[in-house]
Formats: C-alpha cells, sequence, structure tokens
C-alpha cells in the first residue's frame, strides 16, 4: 500500500501530466516476469500474479485505484472520478495486452 508520505514526495515531484504519462509507460510496458528480474537484479522469484495473469493485472494489484489518490487532499467526488478513471484505463490496457497476446481480435 502506498503510504500518505510518499504519495506526497511523488505528487511534489512530478505534475499532473508527468503522472499520466508515467502511469500509461508502466501500464504499455509490459515486461515478462524474467525481464522484470533482470532489469531489476533480483534473485526473488517473481511474483504470482504477474506470472499467472500478465503485467496489468500486477499493477493493479500493486496499485488499486482506491489508493492511489489521497482522499483527503480532493473533494470526494474528484477522488471517485479519479479512481473510476483509473478503473477504465486498467482495463483498456488489460485488454490492448490480450491483444497484443493475440488472446482476442479486432
Amino acid at each position: 500500500m502506498v503510504s500518505q508520505y510518499s504519495n506526497s514526495l511523488f505528487r511534489a515531484a512530478l505534475t499532473r501530466t508527468e503522472r499520466i504519462h508515467l502511469c500509461l509507460h508502466l501500464l504499455r510496458l509490459r515486461p515478462t516476469p524474467a525481464q522484470l528480474k533482470q532489469w531489476n537484479k533480483d534473485c526473488a522469484e517473481p511474483h504470482q500474479t504477474h506470472v499467472t495473469k500478465g503485467w496489468t493485472e500486477f499493477l493493479k494489484e500493486l496499485a488499486p485505484p482506491a489508493v492511489v489518490f489521497d482522499e483527503s487532499r480532493e473533494p470526494s467526488d474528484k477522488t471517485e472520478e479519479r479512481q473510476k478513471l483509473l478503473a477504465q484505463a486498467y482495463d483498456l490496457a488489460y485488454r490492448e495486452e490480450q491483444y497484443v497476446n493475440g488472446e482476442i481480435g479486432l
């Protein structure tokens, strides 16, 4: 879970546009578990969700829409709208991942 402190640092370091671009970049990165392990020079076993359900579900599990936005800093209607938009981005990324993997066609 993202702590309030680290979330505040993340917000201060990046503009809204930069955060959106980063989110989209991470969603479209789609490394395999082996690639991620190599990039991180990690000796731990890959996360089970990444192995069985793919990159998008792995990211969604790590950063679900409910924990990404700091509800104490903004009105609840804005928070709910942003959570819905992130959920839609995850859904679209999942469908794109399925298409790229040949699991669905046009």
